[in-house]
């Protein structure tokens, strides 16, 4: 009797904890060291992580696993920061020239270059059809075209430091680095 409670007591302490049974929302699983010294940028294409860095001027494709680069490409302009995948390309976001470019992620080669709408973009979201843009200084939240950089929308950002961008399939979600918060954000309903 003695036995099978011990076993019992090392089936709950031991084994139950690593099946993830008790993980809670928000528990890192994983972490591991970026490729360069100033990641700014991040995005998922399906099988790897893209990230942006300052430093090294460069968009590293890394193994969300183990964290191995996988690719390295030289980022097309000065600051690379915000980064979006749209299924088949790579948009990164240059926020010293402010400008977006289209990027063949197997070449490296940038495919378009477009203006951002606004004087000091930080982040890009793909929403399926469109590509939104977060900028910090003007406060606002911009839905653009990605054939012309047009403008289709301007949202009032939820925050006075909209850093970060992420679509899910039905809100934007910001990010604001000072006030420590994330906003989820309908983008149909505009004011």
């Amino acid at each position: 009797m003695r036995g099978n409670f011990i076993l019992l007591l090392l089936l709950v302490l031991i084994i139950i904890p690593e099946t993830g049974i008790f993980a809670y929302t928000g528990e890192v699983d994983t972490f591991f060291t970026t490729p360069g010294p100033c990641p700014t940028g991040l995005t998922f294409c399906g099988k790897n992580l893209w990230v942006a860095d300052r430093k090294t001027d460069s968009l590293y494709a890394i193994d969300p696993e183990d964290g191995t680069v996988k690719k390295s490409i030289p980022a097309p302009g000065y600051h690379p920061a915000g980064l979006a995948w749209d299924g088949k390309y790579l948009w990164c976001l240059d926020n010293e020239e402010n400008l977006i470019f289209k990027i063949d992620p197997q070449t490296g080669i940038a495919l378009k270059t477009i203006s951002a709408p606004s004087s000091s973009p930080r982040d890009l979201a793909w929403d399926g059809k469109f590509l939104w843009v977060a900028d910090n200084r003007a406060k606002e939240i911009y839905k653009i075209s990605t054939e012309d950089g047009t403008t289709i929308i301007t949202l009032p950002a939820p925050s006075s430091y909209a850093e970060g961008l992420a679509y899910d399939g039905k809100y934007l979600w910001v990010s604001d680095r000072i006030a420590n918060h994330i906003y989820m954000v309908t983008p149909d309903k505009v004011r």
